[in-house]
């Protein structure tokens, strides 16, 4: 059974109001994850211009070795979001706590490209936690997917995504997998479209 999440809408950024916003918990664990740090992610839309995507985890100073978008963040303590509006590519960003990230787009964990520049990344440390919030402009969807009608963006337009929060620890060389919506495979992998969950514009 695939996960839902209702995606709130709104008409600008400072209208968004996170407190109203539906929560989804990456409490689900998979490939005898060493570690288990607790973690969320919100997505809401502002009608005609980007999604925006919260992320928060409780976890206690992260690593974070990678200083450059691009690099090897995946090592890192990271949260991602994995989204696909034709059931068929998808977008994959991968971000830790200093707001470097990875982005790249394709059908497939074999078919992908490097990207620059589709998403725009902040993060920031409080106490025992750190959060992540992350803009995709409907201008960047449209580079990636140039046939699609963006029109069809607006409420009822359902797509896929899911939330990870995964990272390799250095000093101990033990991995965790966090998931929103569960992947079921014999080895870790989070590039499994078909196991994403649903999202629904509200």
């Amino acid at each position: 059974m695939k996960k839902r999440y209702s995606v709130k809408s709104f008409d600008s950024e400072k209208s968004v109001d996170w407190e109203i916003v539906p929560v989804a918990k990456i409490d689900s664990y998979g490939w005898q994850s060493a570690e288990k740090f607790e973690a969320q992610a919100q997505l809401v839309l502002v009608r005609e211009k980007n999604f925006i995507c919260r992320m928060v985890c409780f976890q206690q100073d992260p690593w974070a070795d990678c200083n450059e978008n691009g690099d090897r963040i995946w090592l890192d303590s990271v949260m991602e979001l994995f989204i696909s509006f034709d059931r068929k590519s998808y977008l994959n960003v991968e971000m830790n706590s200093r707001g470097n990230k990875l982005e790249e787009f394709g059908s497939s964990r074999h078919d992908r490209r490097r990207l620059e520049g589709i998403t725009t990344v902040t993060a920031r440390r409080s106490g025992g936690s750190w959060q992540l919030e992350l803009t995709l402009p409907l201008s960047g969807i449209q580079r990636l997917y140039p046939d699609f009608d963006m029109r069809r963006i607006s409420e009822g337009f359902e797509f896929t995504l899911n939330f990870y929060k995964t990272g390799l620890n250095p000093k101990t060389g033990l991995s965790h997998y966090g998931m929103w919506n569960p992947i079921r495979s014999d080895k870790p992998d989070f590039h499994r479209p078909e196991q994403f969950g649903i999202g629904t514009i509200s």
